[in-house]
C-alpha cells in the first residue's frame, strides 16, 4: 500500500498561509508602488518594471506555496489564496512584459518632446539676456548664470535623459560677448546644444555628448531662435560622430563687422 503525504506540521502551514497572502498581494502592492514610482521618477519604464518585478516575485511566491501544499491534504494550507494570488501575478506579468517596450518608446518620445522645448526656452532665454545687454550674448565662461534669470525656472537647464548634471546643454563658445545682428546666417549658426559637461559648458561640436540621448541624434538651438533635432553617424568603431549629419550647420559664425565687411567668430569670446 502507498504511504499516505505526510501532513505539514503547524509550523509549515502557518508559514504557507503567509506565503499564499503574501502571493497575493505583490500583485497588488507591484500596482500601487508602480504609482509612487511614477511620481518619484516620472518615468513610465521605470514604474512598470517595478509592476514587472513584484508580479513575478508574486508567481514565484505562489508557485513554491502550491508545491508545498502538494504534499498536505490539509485544506488550511493557503492553497486557495496562493492561486488567486499566481492569476493576478500572471495576469499582470503578461501586461507589464508587453507594455514595456511600449512604456520604454513612449518615454523616450516625451524625453523627445520635452528637450526640444527646453532647449527653444533657452535658447529664447539666451537672446533675451542679448536684448537687455546692450545687444550683446552672454560670456561663454558665465552663460548658465546670465540666462538663469530669464528662464521660468532653472530646473530647465536640466535634461531629463541626463538629470544626473546641473545642465545639460553648452553654449557655442564662438558666440560669447557677440550681437545676434552680427551673425550672417544665424538660422544655421549653433547657440545652444547638447552636452554631458556640466553647469557652464562651453565649446564647439566637440562637447555633444559621448552618445547622443535622443534617437541617435541631438537638439541644436540656432541662433535666429529656432530649434531642430539632427541626427548623428555611428563611425566604424562604434563611436558616434562629433558633429550632426548635417553639412549646413555653422559652429565658426561668419560676423558682419561693418557695411560690406565680414570677419570669423573669436574663438576666445
Amino acid at each position: 500500500m502507498g504511504t499516505a503525504p505526510e501532513s505539514l506540521s503547524n509550523r509549515k502551514l502557518t508559514v504557507f498561509r503567509a506565503l499564499g497572502v503574501l502571493s497575493l498581494l505583490l500583485p497588488v502592492s507591484g500596482l500601487a508602488g508602480a504609482l509612487g514610482v511614477v511620481f518619484a521618477t516620472h518615468s513610465l519604464a521605470a514604474s512598470v518594471t517595478f509592476a514587472l518585478g513584484a508580479a513575478l516575485t508574486g508567481l514565484a511566491t505562489g508557485t513554491l506555496v502550491l508545491v508545498g501544499c502538494s504534499r498536505s491534504r490539509s485544506s488550511e494550507c493557503g492553497t486557495q489564496v496562493a492561486c488567486s494570488g499566481l492569476l493576478l501575478s500572471f495576469l499582470l506579468s503578461v501586461a507589464c512584459g508587453a507594455g514595456l517596450p511600449f512604456a520604454h518608446r513612449m518615454e523616450k518620445d516625451a524625453f523627445l518632446t520635452a528637450c526640444r522645448a527646453q532647449v527653444r526656452t533657452i535658447a529664447d532665454g539666451v537672446l533675451a539676456h542679448a536684448r537687455d545687454h546692450g545687444e550683446l550674448l552672454p560670456a561663454s565662461s558665465t552663460w548658465c548664470d546670465a540666462v538663469t534669470a530669464y528662464l521660468p525656472h532653472r530646473d530647465l537647464l536640466i535634461c531629463l535623459a541626463r538629470r544626473d548634471l546641473p545642465c545639460g546643454y553648452a553654449f557655442n563658445v564662438y558666440l560669447g560677448q557677440i550681437r545676434p545682428s552680427q551673425v550672417l546666417e544665424p538660422a544655421h549658426t549653433v547657440l545652444v546644444f547638447e552636452s554631458d559637461m556640466g553647469w557652464n559648458a562651453a565649446g564647439g561640436r566637440n562637447l555633444l555628448p559621448d552618445q547622443p540621448r535622443h534617437f541617435d541624434g541631438d537638439h541644436y538651438g540656432f541662433a535666429d531662435g529656432h530649434v531642430q533635432w539632427l541626427p548623428r553617424k555611428k563611425n566604424p568603431d562604434g563611436t558616434w560622430a562629433r558633429e550632426p549629419d548635417a553639412d549646413w550647420v555653422i559652429w565658426e559664425p561668419v560676423l558682419k563687422e561693418s557695411e560690406g565687411e565680414v570677419s570669423e567668430g573669436d574663438e576666445d569670446r
